[in-house]
């Protein structure tokens, strides 16, 4: 754990981490058919970055009947690992998609420890609407998602992550005026006065932007509308903020994927192409915990993750822009696999990606 601001010190993390496999497989030497075992050992493994094993232990935890518990997301964990270990030598983003899929659809389900009914429908309904906007699916979003039974003021305006999930994957909803008003009537909590300045980077590209936005004291003062207004010595100030904060949070492996992307389509805005790829390869370092779980209803994203496919079709169009073609791939093919159910208006995007694919690549 790091104390007074150092980072944890990684080197003694990652021993304790080898000493707790050993015991991890003893256990299942011992326990072969114990699903607590295979869960157990899996977030050790998750922890040493073996993710391609971490899957297959979390696997064998829901085909044994993992028993819910607080924290115990094995379905969850398990498509995190597929995330992670898909690389140029192994192809696992298709297997996380279909899981993905089959959550959205109400066909799979992660069990949940609670006897609270309110609380199951909507845990129920946030981790669907978090599987689908991830996977390029904005019209399986719920029009109203409400606030959780534990926290009445965490609310959002209807049809607010629906909009959300089309914007962060590049299209422009058509209700987006609208839903922003009904944003400035509410009473919500104090994170969602980030929400406009959320909205107006999702904008970027070319995609509408709200009634209202260039009103908006926290947009203005962003590094991005600073530079489309012209004032480029303050946009860069900002920006030299948002790098150094984001380059300190992967000294902790930790960091925001929407912040990255804001980062990146600001300094494109000021013709900086190596900062904006700085940014991506930043993201693309991003250690667990911020691809699939869960959905914060006070957090005007809804999970930053959202914005995922988006920054992977940005950094492969960047690195083929420069001529680094080959490593284009990677990104061109994940979001070829991570859009492949998506609804046919992001679907597009997938297909453009997959366009630029070599033919051996482009086999599903």
């Amino acid at each position: 754990r790091g104390q007074r601001g150092n980072p944890p010190n990684w080197d003694i993390y990652r021993r304790n981490l080898e000493a707790a496999a050993q015991i991890g497989r003893r256990w299942l030497e011992a326990a072969p058919d114990e699903a607590e075992a295979h869960y157990q050992y899996g977030l050790v493994l998750m922890g040493l970055q073996r993710f391609s094993d971490a899957a297959s232990e979390f696997a064998a935890a829901r085909r044994l009947n993992l028993r819910p518990q607080p924290g115990a997301w094995a379905l969850e964990w398990q498509i995190e690992c597929l995330f992670q270990a898909d690389s140029v030598s192994r192809r696992a983003l298709p297997t996380a998609t279909a899981l993905l899929d089959s959550l959205a659809r109400g066909l799979l389900e992660e069990p949940i420890m609670t006897r609270d009914t309110a609380e199951l429908q909507w845990v129920r309904r946030a981790q669907r609407a978090s599987h689908a906007a991830l996977s390029g699916s904005p019209s399986r979003v719920p029009e109203r998602i409400g606030a959780p039974p534990w926290n009445p003021r965490a609310g959002n305006p209807d049809g607010w992550f629906r909009a959300i999930a089309q914007l962060a994957a590049g299209s422009s909803p058509r209700n987006l005026d609208a839903v922003m008003a009904r944003l400035q009537d509410q009473g919500l909590p104090p994170p969602f006065a980030l929400a406009w300045n959320v909205v107006g980077h999702l904008c970027a590209g070319g995609l509408c932007s709200p009634q209202g936005l260039s009103e908006n004291a926290g947009w203005r003062a962003s590094a991005l509308a600073l530079a489309l207004a012209g004032q480029t010595d303050s946009a860069r100030a900002v920006l030299r903020r948002l790098d150094s904060t984001q380059t300190e949070n992967e000294r902790f492996r930790g960091g925001s994927i929407e912040m990255g992307f804001r980062i990146a389509v600001s300094h494109l805005a000021l013709g900086d192409t190596a900062g904006a790829l700085a940014a991506l390869s930043r993201v693309a370092r991003l250690q667990p915990f911020f691809y699939v779980i869960g959905l914060d209803p006070a957090y005007p994203l809804g999970h930053h993750a959202w914005v995922l496919g988006r920054v992977w079709l940005l950094h492969a169009d960047l690195l083929r822009a420069t001529g680094r073609t080959e490593d284009s791939h990677l990104y061109y093919r994940r979001v070829a696999d991570l859009w492949s159910r998506a609804d046919p208006e992001i679907r597009v995007f997938a297909d453009r990606a997959r366009a630029q694919l070599p033919d051996w690549m482009r086999q599903p």
